[in-house]
């Protein structure tokens, strides 16, 4: 397993092994010496996971965990049980301040539900920025290179600000948050780049942040350890989500792209051009295929494109798709990994 790194805000407390001494200094710093502060204490063992208790505004918000690039939204009391059962000396906590937006963003990637995760040579980027403005919309575009993840912040559909993770990126001092994006996304080496975007980026606190003082914290931190027993095994109580849209999980098993995975919403496009699904593959059409929901069931449907569409080798105009099967366009083919209705 790899942590994955996030955009650290200002370092107030630079990473130290982890006790409940040094968590109640970054406490009482946050409370007493640090007025409506916003931002995080990160507790990390490397190569394992990362918590997160997020503040905002001088008060206790949410918390999180980050596991293997899988990230979750936990309560509070889970965040300060996981404490009583670590004694790890590779456990380490730092304390971070950061802007509204940047901690907005990190929860974003804890709370949400992604609209699409697929390499960016899977999509098109600048395609789905143009929908943002014509919508006028909310989103968050979040890039991972080599571990880190870089963020895109999009209001009223308009590319506002950016915060990277990978600090050794220069894309000019003139350059627009979407210029930004799209030279990350689309490095000069041919880098692998995974992009993840949020369509939806309301969060709210956890549901036992209500009342939490500066004491409260503290009593917890300390009497957490004589409640949990020594050898209990720890599982996490995982904050609900939003309510998530029909999703497909797609594997390319055979083309130019194959080995790429993805996750995209329902109803997409699978094209060369103009596409969700965008694949480097010359015999397939600019609009080549369509996934939609019909009558309550999942179908491909071909777009009278130029080569046609194949569902487990039977060419197809629409066809029902379920879990296993395969779709092929031009030469690629993609193995449909999961459906998920809402």
């Amino acid at each position: 397993m790899q942590n994955c790194f996030f955009p650290k805000g200002k370092i107030l407390f630079d990473t130290k092994p982890f006790s409940r001494n040094v968590f109640e200094l970054f406490l009482d710093r946050i409370y007493k010496g640090h007025a409506n502060f916003t931002g995080y204490i990160k507790l990390e063992k490397e190569d394992a996971y990362q918590l997160f208790l997020f503040f905002l505004k001088g008060n206790i918000y949410s918390a999180g965990e980050s596991v293997d690039y899988r990230h979750t939204s936990i309560t509070i009391k889970d965040y300060f049980n996981r404490l009583s059962l670590e004694s790890d000396p590779q456990l380490s906590v730092s304390l971070h301040e950061t802007d509204p937006v940047l901690l907005k963003e990190m929860l974003i990637v804890m709370q949400r539900e992604m609209t699409t995760k697929a390499p960016t040579t899977l999509i098109d980027l600048e395609d789905i920025t143009k929908t943002i403005k014509n919508e006028a919309a909310d989103a968050l575009i979040a890039l991972n290179k080599n571990n880190r993840c870089n963020f895109f912040f999009f209001k009223d559909g308009k590319g506002v600000i950016s915060h990277f993770a990978d600090t050794d990126f220069e894309s000019g001092e003139d350059a627009s948050v979407v210029e930004q994006m799209l030279v990350y996304a689309y490095p000069a080496d041919l880098s692998n780049v995974d992009a993840l975007v949020y369509r939806n980026i309301k969060t709210q606190p956890a549901a036992d942040s209500k009342n939490l003082s500066h004491e409260k914290l503290v009593d917890m931190l300390h009497s957490v350890a004589d409640t949990e027993s020594p050898g209990e095994v720890y599982t996490p109580v995982k904050e609900e989500r939003g309510v998530r849209k029909d999703h497909i999980n797609l594997v390319i098993i055979e083309g130019p792209q194959k080995g790429c995975t993805l996750s995209t919403t329902i109803p997409c496009i699978i094209g060369r051009k103009t596409a969700d699904i965008k694949l480097e593959d010359k015999k397939v059409s600019r609009r080549h295929a369509s996934i939609i929901e019909l009558e309550g069931k999942i179908v491909v449907k071909d777009l009278d494109s130029t080569n046609g569409t194949y569902v487990n080798n039977k060419e197809i105009k629409v066809r029902e798709l379920s879990e296993g099967d395969t779709i092929t366009v031009g030469e690629t083919r993609l193995k449909i990994e999961a459906i998920n209705t809402s």
